[in-house]
């Protein structure tokens, strides 16, 4: 496991099993296919993540820093990561997540 995902996992998993546990028809696969996710994300390039949304339509969107400057909302594939749709900001603060 790379340093990134050993970065993201603690605080990914526990923002995901979160959102299971409030849905009473919680579909458990999003928590199965954590690593994929992840991956995901580190090979589009976020390097800090604030959020994670799993959408019952097989998408997962993925909101955080791709870098220092730009702050990204991305959906992708949950079966095979393909970037379905995204929206940059250029911000100033810095990243944060």
């Amino acid at each position: 496991m790379n340093a990134m995902k050993k970065m993201l996992l603690i605080p990914t998993s526990a923002l995901l099993l979160a959102a299971a546990a409030g849905s009473a028809q919680a579909d458990t696969q999003p928590m199965d296919r954590i690593d994929d996710i992840l991956t995901y994300a580190a090979d589009y390039g976020f390097s800090h993540i604030e959020e994670i949304n799993v959408d019952d339509r097989g998408r997962v969107e993925v909101e955080g820093w791709i870098d220092d400057e730009w702050y990204a909302d991305v959906d992708f594939s949950i079966d095979n990561g393909e970037s379905l749709q995204e929206e940059r900001k250029r911000l100033i603060t810095g990243a944060w997540a």
